[in-house]
């Protein structure tokens, strides 16, 4: 992760498709992974939801990363509590 002295951290815009499919393609290349399109869209699509269901009543946020993201890792302990939880996937055929 660099420091850059020019970030601007804001909440996202409908005309921030272009950027937020940047970094939504460079997440998925940096785990090795990819996604269908529908998939792909949905996480921009919730990001820009009006719902106000969205907005209330959320007592907490989680999210997954893998062992050796150091970065993301460095932030997350900044801002969470490590939880001792191990993640699993099944495969459906």
């Amino acid at each position: 992760m660099s420091d850059r002295a020019d970030l601007t951290v804001r909440p996202i815009e409908a005309g921030d498709e272009t950027e937020w499919c940047r970094l939504w393609t460079g997440y998925l290349d940096f785990y090795e992974t990819s996604v269908s399109e529908e998939v792909y869209q949905t996480p921009l699509s919730r990001l820009l939801s009006s719902d106000p269901q969205d907005h209330q009543g959320c007592p907490s946020v989680c999210w997954l990363t893998q062992e050796f993201d150091a970065g993301a890792r460095q932030l997350y302990d900044r801002v969470g509590t490590l939880t001792p939880f191990i993640g699993y996937d099944r495969r459906l055929s």
